[in-house]
């Protein structure tokens, strides 16, 4: 990356080609800020599929430490375990 770009700025690809450029990138992190309500719709359907992957993914995996390790869980033993201590 690093080699990209000096040979990009010194062949001068925006003024010779046309090439686009970035441009200056901004130090530091971005300030959080709440996203816009109106997309809630738009992302709603996506957001239950990536939870559902999600939770088989994370709960095969459980599945199959258990099997190694000889020790028992159950699909809820997480949300279960949260309720008891709160």
């Amino acid at each position: 990356m690093v080699v990209g770009t000096a040979i990009s700025y010194l062949a001068d690809f925006n003024g010779r080609w046309k090439v686009a450029t970035v441009g200056t990138l901004p130090f530091g992190i971005p300030k959080p800020v709440v996203p816009p309500l109106n997309i809630i719709s738009k992302i709603f359907g996506d957001c239950i599929t990536i939870g559902i992957v999600s939770f088989a993914i994370n709960y095969s995996m459980a599945r199959r430490f258990s099997k190694v390790h000889k020790y028992e869980i159950g699909s809820n033993q997480v949300i279960s375990n949260f309720f008891n201590i709160y």
